[in-house]
């Protein structure tokens, strides 16, 4: 028995849009210009498509539009870990460093270089 093999069905190349093309079509829905099943019809593309793309403009609009704190728009300076650290450390809630201890290790290491030149 020979076995015959059917062609492959090739899906159709997707057309891709640029953002200028996709603003566009959802301008002229939007000013109605154009009704959503033109814009469908005329870029050949699905219902949901189009659906998609108007939920993703109105989204941009929306974060565009909408007031900005410093909050927002700066990421924290400090981790938590350090912020916690730098706030218990104003409020005295913590030991200070033995500077004093620093500062003597630092002179005796700086003397026994000298002492081996």
């Amino acid at each position: 028995m020979a076995t015959t093999s059917k062609p492959k069905k090739t899906r159709p190349e997707k057309k891709s849009y640029t953002t200028m093309e996709k603003s566009q079509a959802v301008l002229s829905i939007w000013s109605e210009r154009r009704t959503v099943m033109e814009v469908c019809g005329e870029l050949d593309v699905s219902y949901p498509v189009i659906q998609k793309w108007q939920t993703v403009a109105m989204e941009g609009m929306i974060q565009a539009l909408s007031p900005k704190t410093i909050a927002q728009e700066l990421p924290p300076a400090l981790s938590p870990r350090l912020g916690r650290m730098l706030e218990r450390r104003v409020n005295g809630q913590t030991k200070p460093a033995r500077d004093g201890h620093l500062d003597q290790r630092l002179k005796s290491i700086q003397k026994d270089g000298r002492n081996k030149r």
